[in-house]
């Protein structure tokens, strides 16, 4: 498999030149960029937000994981393709007054879907409430405050999976990019992680997890 190669080199530091991980992440992030603008055309608000994530990601202490949800979501949102992740697009039910965790994502619409309406639409992919509402926290922060946050392991799973089909999906092509992420990323997880215990008051969405849970970063 290819790794896409962005021509501004310099903006790749050692932290993420000597970490595969973190070079497939940037890779994805500069492919979905050079596919959204046009060749000659400045995007400087585009360009300001990968530098920033760029600068994020090169941190050693952060997880590569976070910062792609992160890029993603803002991304989605000056391009025009912000989801609706905070109410149900079948019924208008929001997605905290759900009371079965249990939710999904319409890939077609952009939008979530709640318990019993996620068996109504196609292009459907199953998601949980508590990512649902991790997603909508960052969407509506800016990058900057939403860098503060940590995310669950499974809103951290579930959040790259969902964004990683979306995308895509409205790009109208699956970038190469991608699928060396994938590969690189699969490799990772296979190996042992270290987790730490935090109370469920601190999780990103205050509130929405009634038990401690082992955040793996």
């Amino acid at each position: 498999t290819e790794i896409y190669l962005f021509p501004y080199t310099t903006l790749f530091r050692s932290g993420i030149r000597g970490h595969v991980l973190k070079t497939a992440y940037a890779s994805y992030w500069c492919e979905l960029l050079e596919r959204w603008t046009e060749p000659e055309t400045p995007a400087p608000a585009l360009f300001d937000l990968l530098v920033k994530s760029l600068a994020w990601l090169d941190a050693e202490e952060r997880p590569a994981g976070s910062a792609s949800l992160l890029f993603q979501i803002h991304l989605l949102g000056q391009i025009g393709l912000s989801p609706d992740l905070s109410r149900c697009g079948g019924c208008g039910l929001t997605i905290r007054a759900c009371t079965e965790n249990e939710a999904g994502f319409d890939l077609e619409k952009g939008r979530a879907l709640c318990h019993n309406c996620r068996t109504r639409f196609s292009h459907v992919l199953s998601v949980s409430k508590g990512t649902l509402l991790e997603l909508d926290w960052v969407q509506h922060h800016v990058i900057g405050i939403g860098q503060r946050m940590r995310f669950t392991r499974n809103g951290l799973r579930e959040g790259l999976r969902l964004l990683e089909a979306f995308t895509p999906h409205h790009m109208g092509c699956q970038p190469r990019s991608l699928v060396f992420l994938r590969q690189v990323r699969s490799e990772t997880d296979a190996a042992p992680k270290r987790g730490r215990w935090v109370c469920g008051e601190n999780s990103a969405v205050k509130g929405n997890m009634e038990t401690p849970e082992v955040i793996f970063e």
